[in-house]
């Protein structure tokens, strides 16, 4: 804090760290398909290429628990720990990583602008489409009635998603029957998903909601 107050002094504004991971809740059933006894601490869905973290060799599904020898006990506990962080100092970040605990240390960097907007998160998957969660600020820019459920940000011309009719702006709702509440949901459902499977979609668009299904190639 003492690091902070001098900064806003100096500076006129407040220096926080960035650590540059895109981090995910942990439910129950990602708990069991990472082999996590319970669902403390942050999932990395991503790691942002050139970050403090991918520096450090922080991985994409590595469990964060720890940081600064303090307790992550939930996604939303982990960046108010690093922004707390005075940029250029040194932390001990505990992961979990294929069962086993261990300790990275991680160069805290300063966050800028533009690495505190809402990014697209995981990589493209087999449906050739980026999802994302719904931010409030997202859901009023959109003009988006609910922040239930994730926004397709992108889709890929010529992929499974594009040739079925999914289109940039989509909020899915549901896969398969399930029910798509955030990228957690979103996530669990499309690491199952295989060539040559067909997805049944629910998706609202435009105020209606429409099911569409999509063969992945």
């Amino acid at each position: 804090a003492k690091g902070i107050l001098t900064d806003l002094k100096e500076k006129g504004s407040v220096t926080r760290g960035w650590l540059g991971v895109m981090i995910q809740k942990i439910t129950p059933e990602l708990a069991k398909s990472f082999g996590l006894k319970q669902s403390d601490g942050a999932l990395v869905g991503d790691v942002i290429p050139g970050s403090p973290a991918d520096q450090a060799g922080i991985k994409r599904g590595d469990v964060i628990v720890k940081f600064k020898n303090q307790d992550v006990k939930s996604m939303e506990t982990l960046p108010k720990l690093v922004a707390a962080v005075i940029p250029g100092s040194k932390v001990d970040v505990e992961v979990i990583r294929d069962g086993k605990r261990m300790t990275v240390p991680v160069t805290i960097a300063v966050l800028k602008d533009e690495e505190s907007k809402p990014r697209e998160a995981p990589p493209v998957d087999l449906l050739g489409i980026h999802a994302q969660d719904i931010t409030p600020e997202l859901a009023e820019s959109m003009q988006l009635d609910t922040s239930e459920g994730v926004l397709i940000a992108e889709v890929n011309p010529g992929e499974a998603g594009a040739e079925a009719g999914l289109r940039r702006g989509d909020v899915v709702t549901e896969m398969n029957r399930r029910p798509i509440r955030n990228m957690a949901d979103y996530s669990a459902v499309a690491s199952k998903i295989k060539s040559g499977d067909t997805v049944l979609f629910l998706l609202k668009r435009g105020g209606t909601t429409i099911y569409i299904a999509v063969k992945v190639k």
